[in-house]
């Protein structure tokens, strides 16, 4: 009797198997735009990692400069101003 339990539990019937079948199908078919543009980003992203990285690096590193040469044009800015203003009041 045990055989005859096992083996119904080992294989499904048709009926069921079919359904489970077309659930999956269902399932699968249902592919939206935005899953396709989902997937079509994760698989770029995966590919291109590396110069990605390297891109939002080199971009940091420039912006980074950019705001040191900045505060360093405005520092020198202010000190000229500074002398100019010292050498009118003197001339006067």
């Amino acid at each position: 009797m045990t055989s005859f339990l096992s083996e119904s539990y080992d294989k499904p019937k048709l009926v069921e198997s079919k359904l489970v079948k077309k659930i999956i199908d269902d399932q699968n078919n249902k592919v939206t735009f935005e899953s396709k543009v989902k997937t079509t980003l994760i698989g770029f992203t995966k590919k291109n990692y590396k110069i990605i990285f390297g891109f939002l690096l080199i971009g940091g590193l420039l912006f980074w400069r950019y705001n040191d040469i900045k505060k360093k044009r405005r520092i020198e800015n202010n000190i000229e101003y500074e002398s100019d203003s010292e050498v009118i009041s003197t001339e006067e």
